[in-house]
């Protein structure tokens, strides 16, 4: 199993990046996985990975073999091996001890030590359809390369300056380094995928103005923006979304110089309002900056959609957790900026609702948390830009696009969209879904939906 990171007093910069396992470690690890005999069905990986046939591989000491099992269904492996929720690692998947693998970790290893991709692209594909992505994070890419694949000229315009969405602007160093995130993304452009950043789709350009430079389908894939907690106080200074807080420290480039962080005005006490992975990232970015930071959530550990595994090493390396806390205002100090974060005490309720225990506010318990700042870690909604600038595309009254749920085709013929993916496997989820678009893709341009 990966080692845990070193206490808060013990880490010496703001990246330090786990270094993975260990050959010995990652065959012993490998030694744990069952192996049956029939190995046909699901595994639990969204994306379709053969799980016992890279694990096995590992075992045999087969590196490559393991590797190329992985690239079957997954493009982008060396991203998942670090930062997948690893939904195949609850699905059944457990060693004697009734503990489960580490898949993610041997996922990291084989595709670290195995062999390099070399992506060359065929000219004679060169006249082949033309498909348009807009947006350049996970799922976009994931579908680039499906589409690529199958030998469509592709294009990704992305309306930020750098590619890579949500991975580049919003992961820590520590989970992602970037340059493993760069040498993903430089791959896909082996494949002959073009990628054009500042384009502002609905802006820049329309969708109409897309078709008309000779794309065959259209691709919406720009991501979700973060809701509010619809509390008072939310407008204070001092108050960040996550996404807001995350972005603004990357482009302080805080990750390379964490002096360059100190430019974000935070204080020294800082308090998270959330249960997700991007709330850990925040509370450990945190710690790194020499900061206190505490996670605030009204439920359980248990109930927190945050990887355990990352939970674990946020409390190791200093970030507190307040549960059963449910913020109800953040609390105005001088000057405008945050005091302190008042919530209120929940518990269970006496009826139990099948499949969990109800939780409710406890009368009289209102507490306050001191804190300089609050990062507001909450629900995300359907990025609407797009929608709200093409009056043709229908939309729910979320602002999500609506499309077919088996040919995810908008209202608008060529043009496609999936559905809005929450929860704690949203990542490797969304990926799967882009799979599936880029067959649909494939399909309509072959005159077969």
């Amino acid at each position: 199993m990966i080692t845990a990171q070193p206490p808060n007093k013990r880490i010496k910069n703001f990246s330090e990046v786990s270094l993975g396992l260990s050959k010995k470690q990652a065959i012993d690890e490998a030694m744990r996985c069952p192996q049956p005999a029939n190995l046909a069905g699901p595994q639990g990986c969204p994306l379709g990975i053969d799980v016992f046939g890279f694990v096995r591989r590992i075992r045999e000491g087969d590196v490559n073999g393991a590797c190329q099992k992985i690239r079957e269904h997954n493009s982008f492996p060396s991203i998942c091996g670090r930062i997948c929720s690893a939904p195949c690692e609850s699905a059944g998947i457990l060693s004697k001890e009734n503990i489960s693998i580490d898949i993610r970790a041997l996922e990291r290893y084989a595709v670290d030590h195995g062999p390099k991709r070399s992506f060359k692209k065929d000219s004679a594909q060169a006249a082949a359809k033309k498909v348009a992505i807009i947006g350049c994070g996970l799922t976009g890419l994931t579908a680039a390369a499906e589409l690529a694949k199958l030998g469509y000229g592709v294009t990704i315009f992305e309306s930020l300056h750098f590619t890579g969405g949500f991975l580049r602007y919003g992961a820590p160093e520590f989970r992602l380094p970037q340059n493993i995130l760069n040498q993903e993304i430089d791959a896909v452009r082996a494949m002959g995928v073009d990628i054009k950043t500042d384009c502002f789709i609905g802006q820049t350009y329309s969708i109409k103005e897309i078709f008309d430079f000779g794309f065959a389908a259209i691709y919406l894939a720009a991501g979700q923006v973060p809701e509010s907690l619809e509390i008072p106080g939310e407008n204070l200074k001092r108050v960040y979304t996550a996404h807001e807080f995350l972005m603004r420290l990357n482009l302080l480039q805080g990750a390379k110089n964490p002096r360059q962080a100190s430019l974000l005005d935070l204080g020294n006490k800082i308090a998270v309002s959330g249960c997700s992975d991007t709330a850990v990232d925040c509370a450990r970015i945190l710690i790194r900056l020499g900061k206190q930071a505490a996670v605030v959530y009204e439920g359980t550990e248990d109930t927190m959609t945050a990887q355990k595994r990352e939970v674990q090493l946020a409390k190791e390396e200093g970030v507190k957790f307040e549960l059963f806390s449910r913020p109800v205002e953040i609390i105005a100090g001088t000057g405008n900026s945050v005091k302190g974060l008042k919530c209120i005490r929940m518990d269970f309720a006496e009826s139990y609702v099948p499949g969990q225990w109800a939780l409710i506010p406890v009368d009289g318990s209102e507490f306050l948390t001191d804190a300089d700042t609050v990062i507001v870690a909450g629900n995300l909604k359907p990025n609407s830009f797009i929608a709200k600038m093409t009056p043709e595309l229908k939309t729910h009254e979320t602002g999500a696009i609506l499309s077919d749920r088996h040919t995810f085709m908008t209202s608008i013929p060529g043009v496609f969209a999936g559905r809005v993916i929450e929860g704690p496997h949203a990542l490797v989820e969304n990926m799967a879904q882009a799979k599936k678009i880029a067959g649909q893709i494939d399909q309509h341009l072959k005159g077969k939906v």
